[in-house]
């Protein structure tokens, strides 16, 4: 087409565009209110430039960018048209419909404004009528004060029937009380008691009438609360044996009960009365059901009472009885309440958990009593034990036949806890004055037979004592029962029983003292001391054995804490076996006091000629070995042990006092040679003794010869230094007395070659550790000055 067709082409685009624009903005721009849907509010219409109607929209811009998209116009035309018809539509919608809305409120606006004149108009009606009410109520008031009168011979005509009849009706009340006929007794007793009370309401609303009027009602209608009394005593009587009643006559405790609950009802009722009247009736609140409670329960203390115990002095069984009687009993009357009491008594009286309590709060008291009475011994241990583990199990409270309605109740312990510990403290302390006591008897009994000419007991080849049996047996005994009450329980005792053996260690040791003392006073008068001394070292390895077993039976350790029972066990077997070692001690000093004398001849000339020093010791020793043969394998080793320490210890020392001196190297080589023999029997001894015997206490011997009997310079000197690095205990003292033996050295020359001997030993790696034989020999040079 031609250049002026298609400007007036884009023209008329341009205006329809334009048009819809505008139409667009009305819309977009609408707000709708969220109360209704088609409500709006236009804002200010954005005014549209037509004198810039030459500037094309980009939107036409984008549509027509080629000319072969010219024919589409239309079709855009229409689908523009449709949308403003619909959007045309929804606009009309919204206006309607505000419009309804307003049209609605403006009519209940005009509905509120005629109702609230009307109220208006009302209460200026009620303003004017208030006017009047003063005057009227002056008027009004001599018809007021007839009204409470009218209203109190009403009242009194009401029950003028009552009024008249109080003393027949309170006779007839008082003989169906005597007769048991309990409901009818209370119904009558309720009549008299509505009368009186309606009579004195009415004085009561009567704020001015005279108090002689209300004492003359209230002494008038006496009787009736001296009716009530008795009613109650009455049902107190039937309540009171209400577990023996109930088996035989049910129906007695539930007419009590009923009586109970009508009384409770109407203390209710009255009590709510006098929140809005102010008036209460005499008597009230009666509060019988707190007052048959109280009867219940002082009925099961009687019978908790009732069960007195056996004295002491009668039978030492008399606490045990006692609580299996106590535990029979409660057990026969919660059956009775568990199985007839619950049909009987109401729901809400929550009978089981009440019978339960009572009889909890009665045994609680009676243990307490008992208590306060004193225990004595092992009668702590079975109160305990009946509280703490009898009274909560299925032999008492748990039976089965108790528990059947009594699942979801609780079971309060017997004891509390602070009662508990004070208990378990009171027994312990107790117990602490026994056990020493029968230590302390055990031990002087026992003792009574050292002395005596008769051999002490054999049991499996070893000889011992009864003492640590007899000792071990009683805490055995502490032990099983303190362990049938608790596992804390269980700990204290244990701690009491090793602390007193440990205790007891070291006054065994004093009395074993004071009997090997005695025996070496004089030697006679003891005629079987080397046995009961061995019986003695086997006894005190008996504690040690017996300790370990009492800490296998009775006692596990925790791991997660530092225990103190495990320690205590520890020191226990510890102590023991000091104890041991020194008993050991004690039965060789008899054969050394016997071989001193043989010792003390050692390096003499008589010794030098004889052979007999030795060979008498070795007699001598094996003659005592022949009894220890009684000891127990380790108690046998080690006093082996010890008495080899011993004689090589006198042996040596023996050497190295110089009291033989030796001119030629004739008489050194005979000494060396002697020496060298002599060992050879001790060692022979001493195998003889025991079988895997520790012979390095013997061994420096054979060295302490090599040096006596060296020939020459060179070899002597090899032979110091070869003791020296051996032995690292050896002393500058020990070495000057060897060589002074020899008799071929100078005093100055002595000291200077065990100073090299020990500095050269010093700067070599000793073969041994610590602690050789000449640890225990003490001597110095100054004896051969």
């Amino acid at each position: 087409p031609s250049l002026g067709k298609r400007r007036s082409f884009f023209d008329n685009v341009i205006n329809i565009y334009t048009e819809i624009q505008i139409d667009w903005t009305l819309v977009f721009e609408m707000e709708v209110s969220p109360g209704h849907l088609g409500a709006f509010k236009p804002n200010k219409l954005t005014e549209t430039n037509h004198n810039n109607c030459l500037v094309v929209p980009k939107p036409i811009l984008e549509g027509f960018q080629r000319s072969d998209q010219i024919p589409k116009v239309e079709q855009m035309l229409k689908k523009v048209t449709y949308k403003k018809a619909s959007l045309d539509a929804q606009l009309k919608n919204a206006m309607e419909g505000q419009m309804d809305g307003i049209r609605t409120g403006m009519e209940n606006l005009d509905t509120a404004l005629k109702h609230v004149k009307e109220v208006e108009l009302g209460l200026h009606g009620i303003k004017d009528a208030l006017k009047n009410v003063d005057a009227l109520n002056e008027k009004l008031s001599e018809v007021r004060k007839e009204h409470v009168k009218h209203s109190q011979l009403a009242a009194a005509m009401e029950n003028l029937k009552h009024i008249f009849t109080v003393p027949e009706s309170v006779e007839k009340t008082r003989e169906w009380i005597s007769d048991g006929k309990l409901l009818y007794a209370h119904q009558s007793l309720m009549d008299l008691e509505n009368s009186r009370d309606s009579l004195l309401f009415e004085l009561h609303k009567h704020a001015g009438a005279p108090q002689g009027d209300q004492r003359l009602l209230i002494s008038y209608f006496a009787d009736v609360s001296a009716l009530s009394k008795e009613l109650l005593k009455q049902i107190k009587l039937t309540l009171v044996r209400t577990l023996n009643v109930v088996r035989k006559e049910p129906k007695l405790v539930v007419t009590a009960l009923r009586l109970v609950e009508r009384e409770e009802a109407i203390d209710r009722m009255t009590l709510s009365c006098q929140n809005e009247t102010g008036f209460l009736p005499p008597d009230r609140p009666k509060m019988w059901k707190d007052e048959a409670m109280s009867v219940l329960r002082s009925a099961v203390q009687n019978r908790v009472e009732g069960n007195r115990p056996a004295e002491r002095e009668t039978t030492k069984t008399w606490l045990t009885l006692y609580l299996e009687s106590i535990r029979s009993l409660i057990l026969e009357d919660l059956k009775v309440v568990n199985q007839l009491c619950v049909p009987v008594f109401p729901p809400h009286w929550n009978v089981c958990q009440m019978f339960l309590d009572f009889y909890h709060d009665a045994l609680r008291d009676n243990i307490e009593e008992l208590v306060r009475n004193g225990l004595v011994d092992d009668e702590y241990l079975f109160l305990l034990n009946w509280a703490c583990n009898t009274y909560p199990s299925a032999e008492c409270m748990n039976h089965h036949s108790v528990r059947s309605q009594m699942e979801n109740l609780e079971i309060r312990p017997l004891l509390e806890k602070e009662q508990i510990e004070s208990l378990i403290n009171m027994y312990i302390k107790e117990l602490t004055e026994k056990i020493k006591g029968l230590f302390l008897k055990t031990l002087n009994t026992v003792s009574n037979d050292w002395e005596k000419n008769e051999p002490p007991e054999i049991v499996k080849n070893y000889t011992r004592t009864e003492l640590a049996p007899l000792i071990f047996k009683n805490i055995e005994d502490h032990l099983k029962n303190a362990k049938i009450v608790s596992q804390d329980m269980l700990k204290e005792v244990l701690l009491l029983n090793l602390k007193l053996l440990l205790e007891f260690a070291d006054t065994f040791k004093a009395l074993v003292y004071s009997y090997k003392m005695k025996h070496f006073m004089d030697r006679n008068q003891i005629p079987r001391f080397t046995e009961f001394m061995v019986a003695l070292v086997n006894t005190c390895s008996e504690f040690i054995e017996l300790t370990s077993q009492l800490k296998l039976r009775f006692w596990r350790m925790n791991n997660d804490t530092v225990d103190e029972v495990a320690k205590l066990f520890t020191s226990v077997a510890d102590a023991y076996q000091k104890v041991t070692s020194e008993f050991c001690d004690y039965l060789l000093e008899e054969p050394f006091q016997d071989t001193k004398i043989y010792f003390d001849g050692i390096m003499t000339r008589e010794w030098l000629a004889s052979s007999e020093t030795v060979q008498t010791i070795c007699v001598t020793f094996k003659d005592y070995f022949s009894d220890y043969g009684m000891l127990r394998p380790d108690n046998l080793k080690f006093v082996a042990e010890e008495a080899q320490l011993g004689v090589a210890k006198r042996y040596i020392t023996a050497l190295l006092q110089q009291k033989l001196s030796l001119r030629t190297a004739e008489e050194r080589k005979q000494v060396g040679e002697k020496i060298c023999e002599e060992k050879k029997q001790l060692l022979m001894l001493f195998r003889h003794i025991s079988e895997d015997t520790d012979e390095s206490k013997l061994s420096p011997i054979d060295e302490l010869a090599d040096v006596i009997s060296a020939d020459n310079v060179d070899f002597l000197s090899f032979s110091l230094r070869t003791l020296a690095q051996k032995y690292r205990d050896l002393a500058e003292d020990h070495l000057i007395c060897l060589m002074s033996i020899r008799g071929d050295l100078g005093k100055l020359e002595v000291r200077q070659k065990a100073k090299e001997v020990l500095e050269d030993a010093g700067q070599v790696e000793k073969m041994n550790v610590d602690g050789s034989i000449f640890s225990y020999i003490h001597v110095t040079a100054s004896i051969f000055s």
